[in-house]
C-alpha cells in the first residue's frame, strides 16, 4: 500500500485536538504554562486555547482559517472530521490505538473539541484570542510569547511546503518566543 493510499491528504487539514491531547503531545505542565503568554500556531479548531484560558492561562491561537465566520468554521470542521474518520476507518488496523480506545472515542474527543472551540471562537474572536495569520509571517511583535506550540503542521506537509518554508517558519516561531521561552 502506498503512502497516498494509506492516508492521502490534499491541502492542509484543520485539526480539532483537545487540551488533553496537547498535554500529552507536548508534555505540558502547569509551572511552565503559567510563566506567560502562550501561542498556538496553525491551531485550526483545536480547543486548547479555549480550555487554557478557562484554566487561567493567557493563550491565543493563530491560523489562516480565522477569517471564516462561525458558520463557515462549523461547516469546515464537520467536513474535515468526516473526511478524517473515513480515512482512519479505511485503515483502522494499521494505527496504534494506545491514546484512544477506538475510532469512536477518537471522534468523540474531536467533536467535543470542535464544539468547545466554536463556543469560544464565537465569543472571543473580537477579544483577539483567535487571530488570522499564517507562517512564516506571524502578526506578533518579537519576543511576545513564553510558550509557542505547533501541533502537527510542520511535520505533515513536506510535499506542500519545501525545506525553505519550514526553515522560515521555525525562525518565525523563534522570533516571537521570549528569551528563555520554549517552542514545542
Amino acid at each position: 500500500m502506498s503512502k497516498a493510499e494509506f492516508y492521502e491528504q490534499v491541502g492542509v487539514a484543520m485539526t480539532c485536538r483537545s487540551y488533553g491531547e496537547y498535554e500529552k503531545m507536548f508534555l505540558l505542565e502547569d509551572d511552565f504554562l503559567k510563566k506567560g503568554k502562550i501561542l498556538d500556531v496553525a491551531a485550526g479548531a483545536s480547543s486548547f486555547v479555549a480550555e487554557a484560558n478557562e484554566r487561567g492561562y493567557d493563550a491565543v491561537a493563530v491560523d489562516p482559517l480565522y477569517d471564516l465566520t462561525v458558520e463557515q468554521m462549523t461547516l469546515h470542521g464537520q467536513k474535515e472530521m468526516k473526511e478524517a474518520t473515513k480515512k482512519l476507518a479505511k485503515n483502522i488496523s494499521s494505527f496504534s490505538w494506545d491514546s484512544y480506545k477506538d475510532l469512536e472515542e477518537h471522534d468523540t474527543i474531536r467533536e467535543d473539541s470542535l464544539k468547545l472551540f466554536l463556543d469560544h471562537y464565537k465569543e472571543n474572536s473580537i477579544k483577539k484570542r483567535f487571530i488570522t495569520g499564517t507562517l512564516p509571517n506571524l502578526p506578533f511583535e518579537d519576543e511576545t510569547f513564553s510558550l509557542v506550540l505547533c501541533n502537527h503542521f510542520l511535520f505533515l506537509y513536506q510535499k506542500q511546503f519545501d525545506l525553505e518554508f519550514h526553515l522560515q517558519a521555525i525562525r518565525e516561531m523563534i522570533r516571537v518566543t521570549k528569551k528563555g521561552g520554549m517552542i514545542r
